[in-house]
């Protein structure tokens, strides 16, 4: 089945708790699954499952995950549980356990994910005929989305043994190692700096101040508009 694996935990090292952090009156992980469940292919012929680390300190953010989920009708989403310390591994049984094929990875320090985005990069990803298909660094941080099949993430899983590797998921495809990478390049480069992921408490202003002053619905082809605004070149 068509699977986004959002990744999401409590622990940050610049910024614990994260996840639970409100932008706009909803959490982090909340604006990324309510955006990811916008995308349309996924709310008709997929699945999304959050992968959590084990433990205690993330227990609470699985209980809140299971609540802001309820009434959501499409698509299924789970929750599944694994390593803190190995992310590839939790990721791999995450996708063997709830039967993946085609694997959206998304991260949940990207709040602004956009499902328009998550559209586009699936379309190239069946255009290309590539093993794996990211829309970075061409496209702005916190719109990034990977593609590739279950098949490739086994062969990762089992090959990769760097701690860079095990922690990050998709360093191994990226570099190769076998694999077939297309890199999706926007026709009009975006300035390097800008950044929309929330890894410090300065991300997380400027991700609130961006709903703010551009909109809940802000995306990718927002970036223009708020580069001319904010005078960013």
């Amino acid at each position: 089945m068509l699977t986004v694996i959002l990744q999401a935990r409590m622990g940050s090292s610049r910024l614990p708790g994260k996840a639970l952090m409100e932008i706009k009156g909803k959490t982090m992980t909340q604006w990324c699954i309510e955006r990811i469940c916008k995308t349309e292919m996924i709310q008709f012929m997929g699945q999304l499952v959050v992968a959590l680390p084990e433990g205690a300190s993330n227990d609470r953010l699985h209980d809140h995950i299971r609540e802001i989920t309820k009434d959501i009708p499409k698509p299924l989403v789970h929750v599944f549980r694994g390593s803190e310390e190995d992310v590839l591994g939790r990721f791999y049984e995450a996708a063997e356990f709830h039967d993946a094929t085609t694997i959206i990875r998304i991260t949940g320090d990207c709040p602004l994910i956009d499902p328009v985005e998550i559209t586009n990069c699936l379309g190239m990803y069946s255009f290309s005929g590539k093993d794996f298909v990211t829309n970075r660094p061409g496209y702005p941080d916190g719109f990034d989305v990977q593609i590739f099949d279950r098949w490739v993430l086994q062969r990762v899983h089992e090959n990769a043994t760097r701690p860079e590797d095990r922690e990050h998921v998709c360093t191994y495809m990226t570099e190769g190692n076998g694999f077939s990478v297309f890199k999706i390049v926007p026709e009009v480069p975006y300035p390097k700096q800008l950044e929309f992921s929330v890894d410090t408490r300065d991300d997380l202003e400027r991700v609130r101040d961006v709903v703010r002053h551009y909109g809940e619905d802000f995306g990718v082809v927002d970036v223009p508009y708020y580069c001319e605004k904010e005078g960013i070149a």
